[in-house]
């Protein structure tokens, strides 16, 4: 019985640290969707050498990829082709502000 008991806390705790580690990349991801970039490994510090490169490519990556994941989900295969991603990302960075509401960009364009 206590080994049942030992493989039921096991399990119990997998499925405990799962959901904590996808609920931790969930906040992060937010975080840097705002905008809010901490470094927690010294190996990640060279995004601070260039600020630019942070404004100009990682947070519009990041927003840009939260909104197509976002998109698979209405419309699973429409990004099957890489035409059509293409297209759409194109097309996303044209028409559309994607941006935490508390970013200046997302209030000047509302």
């Amino acid at each position: 019985n206590g080994a049942r008991e030992r493989k039921m806390t096991q399990k119990n705790l997998s499925h405990c640290y799962f959901f904590f580690s996808v609920d931790s990349f969930l906040y992060g991801l937010h975080a840097l969707f705002k905008g809010d970039v901490r470094i927690v490994n010294p190996k990640d510090e060279w995004v601070f050498m260039d600020v630019d490169f942070l404004h100009t490519v990682i947070k519009p990556g990041i927003r840009m990829s939260l909104k197509l994941h976002q998109d698979h989900f209405l419309s699973p295969d429409e990004y099957d082709d890489p035409e059509l991603l293409f297209i759409a990302v194109n097309e996303h960075q044209e028409n559309m502000v994607i941006a935490h509401e508390s970013d200046p960009a997302w209030r000047q364009a509302v």
